[in-house]
């Protein structure tokens, strides 16, 4: 907003100018006073449920870290894009099965994906009703068959990539499938298709689903996938699980564009001084018995030598080997008397952890203006050859294009200024054709939007 000009947002908000940062800031920070972020995610989850049903029969899930690069001692996660352990914290996110954001909380320091699962069933069962039976879509993390065997019970399907690969597929149980995608182009897929029973309770129990396996005839390499869906097509379901990039490109395209990974608000709140962690003594406590044993070793490796050499070891070294390995018995049972784990108060006594009520209502903001973004992309599709692979870049550069408002009787009349090139003038006065039929009244007003380009 400050490298924005005021009156030209004003215009847009009907107002002589927009209101200043601190303002704004201000205003969300009453907003954040309210504690109902969650009841803004849910409702905008709802009308998105409502709006897009085609869109939410297939669930993906997945975490995001958020690096932290402040002052307070806030707990450390690993930020795989850099491949590095730092001042973080985790969000997970539900995206439909085009991608589209549909929810997101604060994930409990240490989770894992297969525990935030259990926290998405009763979010998508709220949403959804009891009768539906939606797919989650998820990675690796999630993994656990006992898990699998309970979200199976609850009502859903799961869909995601075998972890531990047992024995590869022989050639001969692969055939070849064709399937069209919601994008018209068709996709060839090398499928082995049967059911597998994956143990769970050291062995005692057994899950039984549907594997899927993709051979990538070139390199050989061979995907499996589990997964409780039936479908008769077993190409669909492949295309389903190899369609979890859409997330990646969500996250990645938040980050560039919507500041997804913004810090939003400085306050803090202190951590659970009570929560167990992990004990550095422990480890350091580790770390010097092995040392010592290391030690030992290489000695052990001279003296053998020095036998071999046929030189006697005198009693003063015999002495000292003796020495060195009461040290190390000791050493490894004081390591072993150290717990493993401490209350978080005794290693990290100022812990904190992010307030993210502010930041809640600021991704509702992201994921609303996204999931517009992506209809109208689709709404350009047809009048834009590129629009598969540009559609979003042209959407932008329409969006900070100037343009002319007019009122008129009883509609607002939007006139925007020609684009950087006629086929994209062409393609933006398409999809204002289609916003017009839609005959949308300007909020809090009773005029009705007409969209236009100037000379086209």
């Amino acid at each position: 907003m400050t490298r924005l000009d005021p009156v030209a947002i004003g215009r847009l908000l009907g107002l002589d100018r927009a209101p200043e940062v601190k303002r704004l800031r201000f205003r969300m920070a009453e907003l954040a006073s309210e504690h109902r972020a969650d009841e803004l995610g849910m409702a905008l989850a709802r009308h998105h449920v409502a709006s897009r049903p085609e869109a939410v029969g297939l669930f993906y899930i997945d975490g995001h870290v958020r690096a932290y690069h402040g002052g307070a001692e806030v707990g450390k996660a690993h930020v795989a894009r850099i491949r590095l352990a730092m001042p973080a914290e985790v969000d997970t996110w539900v995206t439909d099965r085009f991608g589209d954001g549909l929810l997101v909380w604060q994930s409990a320091p240490g989770a894992s994906l297969a525990g935030e699962l259990k926290a998405t069933v009763d979010k998508i069962r709220q949403l959804l009703g009891p009768d539906a039976r939606p797919t989650l879509c998820f990675d690796r993390g999630g993994w656990s068959p006992k898990l699998f065997a309970q979200l199976v019970l609850a009502g859903f399907d799961i869909l995601t990539y075998r972890k531990y690969a047992r024995r590869p597929e022989p050639r001969s149980a692969f055939a070849d499938h064709e399937f069209v995608d919601d994008l018209g182009h068709t996709q060839n897929y090398l499928l082995a298709d049967r059911t597998v029973r994956v143990p769970y309770d050291s062995n005692r129990r057994r899950f039984t689903c549907r594997q899927i396996v993709k051979l990538d005839e070139a390199s050989g390499h061979q995907t499996q996938i589990l997964t409780t869906r039936d479908d008769p097509d077993p190409a669909l379901v492949a295309h389903a699980m190899f369609s979890r990039w859409r997330v990646e490109n969500f996250f990645r395209y938040m980050r560039a564009h919507y500041a997804l990974d913004a810090l939003d608000a400085y306050e803090t709140f202190p951590d659970d001084p009570d929560r167990l962690v992990a004990n550095p003594a422990k480890r350091k406590a580790a770390r010097h018995a092995a040392e010592a044993a290391h030690s030992i070793a290489s000695s052990e490796a001279d003296r053998g030598r020095a036998s071999f050499e046929r030189l006697d070891a005198n009693e003063a070294l015999v002495d000292a080997y003796a020495g060195a390995r009461a040290e190390l018995d000791a050493r490894k049972a004081a390591a072993k008397e150290i717990p493993a784990k401490v209350p978080l108060s005794v290693v990290r006594p100022d812990a904190v952890r992010i307030d993210v009520e502010r930041k809640r209502i600021m991704d509702a903001i992201r994921m609303a203006t996204y999931n517009a973004e992506s209809s109208l992309a689709r709404l350009l599709a047809p009048h834009y050859a590129r629009a598969e692979d540009e559609a979003r870049s042209l959407l932008r550069e329409a969006f900070k294009t100037s343009a002319d408002l007019e009122i008129c009787g009883s509609t607002l009349h939007v006139r925007i200024e020609a684009l950087s090139a006629p086929r994209r003038t062409r393609a933006i006065a398409g999809l204002c054709e289609e916003l017009n039929a839609t005959e949308t009244i300007y909020p809090g007003t009773n005029l009705k939007l007409v969209y236009s380009v100037k000379g086209a």
